[in-house]
């Protein structure tokens, strides 16, 4: 692990550099917030909640993690205390709750953190004495999806054994600290090699991106009941099957996808960018923090390519995949 000249920073991991650099190349954008909103159905004491928010970052150095530049180089550090705390807010007296609601988080939703000072802000609002509503705005360098689950529970217990008042020390959250110093051992090699194979952009119906932006539309599609059981029948199948129900379901998407994109676009080598969620370790799986990181699937396919020829190579590509995530 490498330090810097200032005592306590330290490098960011692969995953927080490119996030740090997606949002210097767009610094008045939100591009990176991840927001969670929870609707507690049954009376909270605020007090209590704002105790179990104080605990839950004095226990997670990642959510005490700033980042500033050192040298010209974005290092970060851990706060002994954060700078940030859980703000309380009661509008149950006000008739007009809901859209008192949406305006307040529209605008916390915009909010643009300033990485040298704090990567987080929450509330808890009141909205009657049996509904409440956990907000919590983090930027995505210090956390990913599965890091929000630990948080959420955490902060449940923490919350849980104020309420019982039962004298108990919390157990200490995993520090996140162990796992920027396990990626010194990532197979870098492996990706480097990998990457000399990097296909060109896509031409999606002939047409290339032409304009650059943030800005991006989600669009649900609903299999409906009748293609998800047809689709879990396959995975069931002894020639798609693997480790797991949920790879074996991932394997045939990215089988359809690949397939898809070489009807649209006439290119046979693809490069399928691909999660990793990097908790290797029972310890990792209950730390929060940013551990998730991306890799590339190369896949090719070849005139006359069976679907089952074609899912055999997502399947190698996977397993590899797996190996040196």
């Amino acid at each position: 692990m490498k330090y810097s000249t200032e005592e306590g920073f330290k490098d960011l991991t692969q995953s927080q550099l490119m996030i740090w650099t997606g949002q210097e190349l767009n610094p008045g954008v939100p591009l990176y917030n991840v927001i969670m909103r929870f609707d507690f159905l049954g009376p909270i004491d605020p007090h209590h909640f704002q105790e179990a928010f104080r605990l839950l970052v004095q226990q997670s150095d990642a959510m005490r993690t700033i980042v500033k530049l050192i040298d010209g180089v974005p290092k970060q550090l851990v706060l002994d205390q954060a700078n940030g705390s859980l703000e309380f807010w009661d509008i149950a007296p006000e008739s007009d709750q809901d859209l008192m609601l949406d305006d307040w988080l529209e605008q916390q939703n915009k909010h643009v953190f300033d990485l040298t000072q704090c990567a987080f802000r929450s509330a808890l609002i009141k909205i009657s004495d049996t509904h409440f509503v956990w907000y919590l705005n983090q930027h995505h360098i210090i956390t990913d999806a599965w890091g929000v689950t630990t948080q959420y529970q955490a902060i449940s217990k923490l919350y849980s054994d104020l309420l019982a008042s039962n004298g108990q020390k919390a157990e200490q959250l995993p520090q996140f600290d162990a796992f920027v110093r396990s990626q010194q051992d990532t197979p870098a090699k492996h990706w480097e090699n990998k990457l000399k194979e990097t296909p060109p952009a896509l031409r999606l119906y002939g047409h290339t991106q032409q304009v650059l932006t943030t800005a991006s539309k989600r669009i649900a599609v609903e299999l409906g009941l009748q293609r998800s059981q047809q689709l879990r029948t396959l995975a069931a199948n002894e020639e798609f099957k693997t480790w797991t129900a949920h790879l074996s379901l991932y394997n045939i998407f990215v089988t359809l996808l690949t397939a898809f994109l070489e009807r649209v676009t006439g290119q046979r080598k693809l490069s399928i960018g691909t999660p990793a969620h990097n908790r290797s370790t029972n310890k990792f799986k209950q730390t929060p923090g940013l551990f998730i990181q991306f890799f590339p699937l190369f896949l090719e396919t070849k005139p006359g390519t069976s679907f089952v020829e074609l899912h055999h190579q997502v399947r190698n590509e996977t397993n590899e995949f797996m190996l040196n995530a």
